[in-house]
């Protein structure tokens, strides 16, 4: 019976060595493929690391960010182009050519509705069970809340309302957690305010809320930069600037009635 238990905590032992030597080759995979700019595969290594379901490290959590921001951001960055192409087409007249421009539309939002699901599935069943830490559990669901964001830019009436209360629940969820453990300069803490703003401007066309919740998060800070961290510094200072210029922005927005508000250089943080 003893020696079935030595040959169970062998066996136990083994298998743990053997899925921490494949998380590492997997990581590793992302990293190479990060300096070779070969997003998709970095998304397929930092996905099978997700599903794992153990704890990320700070370079892990970075990589599987960094991996999906691209991934996305290269379909968010097609819609609008052409978006821009299908209303030249209507504004001229160019029936054949608009009804091109909506097929190959439908397609990239369903590109890009794939991605989101994905990341929200991953964060909420292999991430967030396992993440302890209140910085890390902050950043997943800062993340979380901007992949529901990117959803409700191009959904349909009832999934956009479903994808704007998931959006605005795990930033506000995020941003409890923030404001009770995080130091107001965290860059995490400021990366969730100030994309949590942004939400707020270009979602929910709110610019008095976006107003106040990105001048809270920056007054709390704004008189602590000097003894921020200098692993953080550089990352805090440039989102005290985003927040600033973002303020900015929507002071003058809130200033101008009946002016539409189309975000044209609203700035988030990834």
């Amino acid at each position: 019976r003893n020696g079935g238990s030595s040959v169970s905590i062998v066996f136990l032992k083994t298998a743990v060595c053997s899925m921490s030597s494949m998380r590492d080759e997997l990581v590793a995979r992302a990293q190479i493929a990060e300096q070779a700019n070969r997003h998709a595969d970095m998304v397929h290594f930092m996905r099978q690391v997700a599903e794992m379901g153990t704890t990320f490290s700070h370079e892990e959590r970075n990589l599987f960010s960094v991996a999906y921001k691209v991934y996305i951001g290269d379909r968010r960055s097609a819609r609008r182009a052409i978006r821009s192409v299908g209303t030249s087409a209507a504004a001229g007249d160019e029936a054949q050519k608009a009804a091109v421009v909506e097929e190959y539309l439908s397609k990239i939002e369903g590109e890009t509705r794939g991605i989101c699901d994905e990341v929200c599935r991953l964060i909420d069943s292999n991430i967030l069970p396992t993440e302890h830490t209140c910085e890390g559990r902050v950043f997943f669901l800062k993340m979380k809340g901007d992949y529901k964001r990117y959803l409700a830019e191009f959904a349909a009436t009832a999934d956009k309302e479903a994808a704007k209360q998931d959006a605005e629940a795990a930033y506000s969820t995020g941003l409890d957690s923030a404001m009770a453990e995080l130091a107001p300069t965290h860059p995490v803490r400021l990366g969730l305010a100030l994309n949590f703003a942004v939400f707020h401007f270009e979602v929910m066309r709110q610019s008095d809320k976006a107003c106040s919740l990105a001048r809270a998060a920056f007054d709390a800070a704004v008189g602590l930069m000097d003894s921020v961290p200098e692993d953080q510094a550089k990352d805090a200072q440039v989102l005290m600037q985003l927040l600033k210029e973002n303020l900015a922005l929507w002071t003058a927005d809130l200033q101008r009635d009946g002016v539409d508000q189309d975000g044209t250089a609203v700035e988030d943080f990834d």
